[in-house]
C-alpha cells in the first residue's frame, strides 16, 4: 500500500472512487467541493489517498485554513469525507491514514465525529477531546433594553466598521450560511457570527421522562410530540467573549428584538461564560464530539476558535 497527497489533477479519480463505494452519484459529485480552496492557505493539496497496485482504496479530505494565534500564523486542517474500500476495512487503516497526515506538516488538525470507533481512533493518535456542552438561552419578555448599546445586523454597514483581524474573519465567512452581528457601546465593539439551525425539538429536550414517553409513542403509533422542527441560532464566533458576558442581558434583549426565534445557544467551556447573568430560562445540551491535534497551540488557545469549525 502507498500513501500520497491528493492534488487537483486527482479530482476525477477521487470522485470515481466515491461513486464506486456506497455513495450515490449526486453525493459523489458533491465531493468536488473538496477540491476548491475556500480559505487562504499556502497548502496546495486537498487530502490524502491510499493505493494498492495503483488502485485507490482509501481517501481522506483535508480543508486547510490559516489563523493567527499568539502572533503566530497557524495552519489548520479539518479532516473530512473519510472513505475506505469495504474490502480493506477492519485493518486499522484509519490509524495509518491519520498517522501519515501527522507527518505531512506541523498542522493543527481538527475532526468532528459522532462515531465511537472513529472517536477512539483519534484519541489513540493523540487527539484532545473538546466537550461541546451548550447552554440554550430562552426568550424572556422581562429583559430590559439598554439604549447605550448599538446592535447592527446589516451586512454592508458591518463591513464598513470591522477592521484588523475581525475584518479577516468577516471576509472569510461572509460567503457562508451565517449571520453577522456588530454589538457595541461607547467603550468597545465586538463581532459576533451566528448560524441558523433547524433542529428537532426532542434533540434539545433534556427531560428523560419526556424523551422516553415520546420514544414509546413513536414506536407504537408513529406520532411524536417532540419531533417538531425548531429554529435556534448558534453563536459560532465572538471577538471578545468577556465583553459579551459582561453585557449579556443587553445583547440578549437586542438579539430577541431583531430575530424572531425563541432561543439561541452558546458554548460554555470558556471560563468567562460560567459567570454570565441571565434572567430567562437556561437549559443545557450536548452538541457533538470534536477533537484536535496540535504541537503549536494548547487547549486554552484553541478553545475560543472551537465553534467556528461548524461553519466550514
Amino acid at each position: 500500500m502507498e500513501f500520497s497527497k491528493v492534488f487537483a489533477e486527482d479530482e476525477n479519480r477521487i470522485i470515481d472512487f466515491f461513486r464506486k463505494h456506497e455513495i450515490n452519484s449526486e453525493v459523489a459529485e458533491g465531493k468536488r467541493i473538496l477540491f476548491q480552496q475556500h480559505w487562504k492557505s499556502p497548502v496546495n493539496y486537498y487530502g490524502v489517498m491510499v493505493t494498492d497496485q495503483d488502485v485507490i482504496i482509501a481517501f481522506l479530505g483535508l480543508i486547510f485554513s490559516v489563523r493567527e494565534i499568539n502572533l503566530t500564523s497557524i495552519i489548520f486542517s479539518n479532516l473530512t469525507s473519510l472513505m475506505i474500500d469495504p474490502n480493506y476495512r477492519g485493518q486499522k487503516l484509519t490509524d495509518k491514514i491519520i498517522q501519515y497526515v501527522q507527518t505531512l506538516g506541523d498542522y493543527t488538525l481538527t475532526a468532528i465525529t459522532p462515531i465511537p470507533s472513529l472517536y477512539n481512533m483519534y484519541k489513540r493518535n493523540g487527539f484532545i477531546q473538546l466537550n461541546d456542552n451548550r447552554k440554550l438561552f430562552w426568550k424572556n419578555n422581562s429583559l430590559l433594553k439598554d439604549d447605550s448599546f448599538v446592535f447592527e445586523i446589516d451586512l454592508k454597514k458591518i463591513e464598513k466598521q470591522v477592521e484588523g483581524n475581525n475584518k479577516v474573519i468577516f471576509d472569510t465567512h461572509k460567503g457562508l450560511n451565517c449571520d453577522f452581528i456588530y454589538f457595541k457601546n461607547d467603550e468597545k465593539s465586538i463581532l459576533i457570527i451566528m448560524k441558523r439551525m433547524i433542529v428537532q425539538k426532542r434533540k434539545i429536550q433534556l427531560s428523560r421522562t419526556l424523551n422516553y414517553l415520546d420514544f414509546g409513542l413513536r414506536k407504537l403509533t408513529g406520532l411524536s410530540f417532540l419531533n417538531k422542527a425548531m429554529e435556534i441560532y448558534e453563536i459560532h464566533f465572538v471577538s471578545d467573549y468577556v465583553f459579551l458576558c459582561e453585557n449579556f442581558e443587553a445583547f440578549s434583549y437586542c438579539f430577541f428584538d431583531n430575530f424572531s426565534v425563541k432561543t439561541f445557544d452558546l458554548r460554555i467551556e470558556n471560563v468567562s461564560l460560567q459567570n454570565l447573568k441571565y434572567k430567562g430560562k437556561i437549559t443545557e445540551f450536548y452538541h457533538s464530539r470534536q477533537l484536535f491535534f496540535s504541537t503549536k497551540i494548547k487547549l486554552k488557545d484553541y478553545d475560543v476558535l472551537f465553534s467556528e469549525i461548524f461553519l466550514f
